[in-house]
């Protein structure tokens, strides 16, 4: 029975399949199991136990297993073998083979032991596809290497060295087995270290000479494809650097505010676990001297909070998810107030809220042209609404919304001396105000000159590398535009395979790489596998393109192969193969593969999520009909179209999809197969600011995201209106935008004559087919 009980996870594929016969109690196996906390006692009393799953040589998979109980359920389970072996379902089988280790190659008690078991109760749905079982078994075993080999490591308490050394994911990057690469490369560099202060500081020094800072778009590399490009934005230097500690057994975690109060935009930073027992901060993309002092530690009384993450409950929980949890750390940094909010104090804002159904409530600070949440709770319904948060002193705004209508707002004030008060906005016309004092960071940051120095010389270093590939490349085709020149060398040494995987390209296909690589982003060309370019240049192709279509649709949002921010493995040939292309697009084709996709969507279920973990591919969704979130479901079905040669397009902001069918654009309605389309009835916003002396304010110089934004509420969800047409036009003093139908809220500042800043909001309902001119007066 011990030997059964180990392969519980197999158990859950097994009850999956024949859940709708299964009994009450193995009902309540299979839900405890599939909420990912693996406990193996609830298997001691199943009559059901699986015992492996595992695969043929013809590489059909099949179900080992033993039933105890009743004949029933052994005609039940030898039926199921048969239909398993005709049907070829698809086993996660790297899922389950990881327990094998548990078994066979740690012992009892030992540390490798108490780290497999560990990582797999908290591994996430993607890893565990992700995931093989050597890599795994490399991880665990380096973990256990750096705790008995480096002067600190029987030091760390067993739940620190859990959370913070042991897991291989940081973030949101990419399933990849960097441990052993980094021990090696970091572990001789310490090995002489007193201290793991000190261990950390040359670690530091080590990354700053590798790596520099530079902005790039919201996905994360994993640790040595940053390695490999040579540099990063603050996250994934953060991702970098943390696995670089976490390789020799020093604790490190990442650190962020969602928004500052004093600036636009935010930051992630890291806490390392030093020898004193508590957590000191840094920053990677700096050369640190010391710990808790570096550039932004002047700025950090204006984050309204500072978070981290933890597999489990030892920080202070401010959110819970099926396998991990995010902490509030503010505390550590600077003066918080409580407050408390509940239906009384909310009165006047939410006397038309409607109390039936969830409530969305969120505290908000003006960042980027728009109001950007910094905390969200969601309440069951009104009558349940009380909320108790911390945050530092300063102004903010109060948003409460349903799924199915918009925000009621109301203007927060927290002075440093604990007191505060909600109030609703002040009106005029169709505008709401509220008051934002201005922030001021105190003090100045105390980092040497001979650091920033040091500083622009490594980075220096680096762009000369990246300018050698440049030149590189140039001097290989010469043909090759600048822009896709730089891009290309923006991918560090991978820009040479991309070369030698273009010389032995047929001419087609190698003209359709060209167009792939001006489409794709730069980090994509840093971690595809280059066979999967190869496909992808290949199955890109193939596509046949109709004479009519728009270059643009063509090119975006057919032959482009990403979709948001999922990993680089888009398998279109897969994905055709499975859905099927279309042989004309026309309105009745498109009709038809959209209701045979809708159908296919529908089968989709979700499994347990956590916050840091990366998305999974539309084929593994497909394979599986598993998804960890709505937006894996939406990212696949957009894949699913164009794989079929229907351009398709995900819209973060309406959380919906996008489909042309060679004379429009639609959305699609997963939900209703017999007709899943319906116009899109795009809008037109035309927005013009002026003076109050009515003078035109040019919009080159009044810019969207940073002097204005506008939101859409969507499900109860504040959703930033990006990736959408827009034409500036100086003469009409204007900015359009051309927009789903929906609820929208306007932001933008103000400056009074007493010196005060305003942020106004505007709400409008935008109609399908329709022109809305909005103008706006700005006081400066």
């Amino acid at each position: 029975m011990q030997e059964w009980k180990q392969q519980h996870r197999t158990g859950q594929y097994f009850c999956e399949n024949v859940e709708e016969q299964l009994t009450e109690q193995q009902k309540q196996v299979m839900e405890k199991t599939r909420k990912g906390r693996f406990p193996l006692r609830y298997f001691q009393t199943s009559s059901l136990s699986v015992r492996k799953c595992a695969k043929l040589p013809d590489g059909r998979a099949y179900l080992q297993g033993k039933i105890q109980g009743s004949r029933t359920m052994k005609l039940l389970f030898c039926t199921l073998i048969i239909l398993v072996l005709l049907s070829t379902p698809i086993c996660a089988q790297k899922m389950h083979q990881t327990f094998h280790f548990l078994q066979d190659d740690f012992p009892k008690g030992s540390t490798e032991r108490k780290i497999a078991e560990f990582l797999i109760a908290h591994m996430s749905y993607a890893e565990f596809l992700n995931t093989s079982p050597e890599d795994f078994k490399n991880n665990v075993l380096y973990c256990a290497l750096a705790r008995k080999t480096m002067p600190w490591g029987k030091s760390i308490p067993e739940d620190i060295f859990l959370n913070y050394v042991c897991p291989n994911r940081i973030a949101q990057e990419g399933t990849t087995r960097w441990r052993q690469y980094l021990f090696a490369e970091i572990a001789p560099l310490v090995a002489q270290c007193k201290t793991i202060k000190e261990a950390a500081l040359k670690i530091n020094d080590w990354l700053t000479s590798k790596v520099f800072f530079a902005p790039t778009d919201a996905r994360d590399l994993a640790p040595l494809d940053v390695l490999k490009r040579g540099f990063g934005r603050c996250e994934e230097l953060n991702i970098l650097y943390i696995a670089a500690l976490r390789s020799v057994a020093i604790p490190a975690r990442s650190v962020w505010t969602p928004a500052w109060k004093h600036t636009d935009g935010n930051h992630a930073w890291v806490e390392v676990y030093l020898d004193d027992g508590r957590w000191h901060y840094t920053d990677p993309s700096w050369l640190q001297e010391d710990f808790d002092n570096t550039w932004f530690t002047p700025f950090l009384q204006t984050a309204p909070v500072v978070m981290t993450s933890a597999l489990t409950d030892i920080c202070k929980t401010y959110k819970r998810f099926d396998l991990d949890r995010i902490c509030v750390v503010t505390d550590r940094y600077a003066n918080t107030i409580p407050i408390t909010v509940n239906k009384e104090t909310l009165n006047l804002l939410l006397e038309h809220l409607d109390g039936i159904g969830k409530i969305y409530g969120y505290v908000m600070v003006f960042n980027g042209g728009r109001l950007r949440p910094v905390l969200s709770h969601r309440f069951t319904n009104l009558d349940s609404l009380h909320w108790t948060f911390s945050i530092t002193p300063g102004d903010y705004v109060l948003a409460f919304a349903t799924r199915t209508a918009g925000a009621h707002y109301g203007c927060l004030h927290v002075s440093p001396e604990g007191n505060y008060s909600i109030e609703p906005p002040r009106k005029s016309l169709n505008t709401m105000f509220c008051t934002f004092r201005p922030v001021r960071p105190t003090g100045k940051t105390r980092l040497s000159p001979g650091l920033r120095s040091r500083r622009q010389k490594q980075a220096e270093k680096v762009r000369k590398i990246s300018d050698g590939i440049f030149q590189t490349v140039k001097s290989w085709k010469p043909t090759l535009s600048d822009r896709l020149a730089h891009k290309l060398a923006t991918a560090g040494k991978r820009a040479f395979e991309i070369m030698a995987l273009a010389e032995g390209l047929q001419q087609k296909r190698r003209d359709r790489l060209w167009k792939l690589l001006e489409l794709m982003n730069s980090k994509d060309l840093v971690d595809i596998g280059i066979g999967e370019l190869k496909k992808l240049a290949i199955s890109r192709a193939n596509i046949k393109v109709e004479n009519n279509l728009e270059q643009e649709i063509v090119d975006y949002f057919l032959i482009n192969p990403r979709i948001y921010y999922e990993p680089p493995a888009w398998h279109y040939e897969e994905l055709a193969k499975i859905i099927g292309p279309v042989k004309q697009l026309s309105p009745k084709t498109v009709s038809l593969k959209a209701a045979q996709i809708a159908r296919l969507v529908q089968q989709i279920r979700k499994v347990p999520s956590s916050f840091c973990q990366e998305l999974l591919t539309p084929l593994q969704v497909i394979k599986h009909l598993k998804a960890t979130r709505d937006l894996e479901i939406l990212v696949t079905t957009a894949s699913l179209f164009r794989a079929a040669g229907i351009p398709a397009q995900f819209v973060p902001y309406a959380e919906t999809v996008l489909i042309y069918d060679g004379k429009a654009w639609n959305l699609f309605r997963p939900e209703m197969p017999e007709k899943p389309l319906e116009d899109a009835g795009f809008s037109v916003l035309e927005l013009s600011f002026r003076t109050e002396e009515n003078k035109c304010i040019n919009p080159e110089s009044f810019k969207y995201m940073k002097d204005f934004g506008i939101l859409r509420w969507t499900k109860g969800q504040p959703k930033p209106v990006k990736r959408v047409r827009t034409r500036r036009d100086t003469i009409r003093c204007s900015t359009m935008f051309e927009l789903l139908p929906g609820r929208y809220d306007i932001f933008h500042k103000h400056t009074e004559n007493t010196g005060k800043k305003l942020v106004s909001i505007v709400s409008i309902d935008v109609k399908p087919g329709k022109m809305l001119n909005l103008l706006l007066t700005v006081k400066q």
